[in-house]
């Protein structure tokens, strides 16, 4: 049912989030091939290597600034979008609260 080679087709409630459409909620078949042609070369095995190395860097800066502010109150919704903002947030919040 899940496989490139499947008769199954998805049924109207994934339309449900119109206008709004993804990789998961659209049912035309070559809309979808598309799309997921997209995503695999972005989660292929060399892909994914690549950027392991790059992930890893920023999880040791979060757990650093996590071990730094240890005990203190912070909001764990702008660390949380750490990620998205690489080190920017982790530079900025040092300067802010370390003068």
């Amino acid at each position: 049912m899940l496989s490139n080679e499947s008769k199954c087709i998805k049924s109207p409630w994934y339309e449900r989030s119109l206008p709004l459409v993804n990789l998961h909620t659209v049912r035309d078949k070559r809309a979808h091939d598309n799309r997921r042609k997209v995503f695999s070369k972005a989660f292929s095995p060399s892909a994914l290597q690549d950027y392991e190395n790059r992930v890893v860097v920023h999880c040791e800066e979060f757990i650093r600034q996590m071990t730094r502010m240890a005990g203190q109150p912070f909001d764990a919704s702008e660390w949380c979008k750490y990620f998205g903002k690489h080190r920017a947030l982790a530079e900025e919040h040092v300067s802010r609260h370390t003068s």
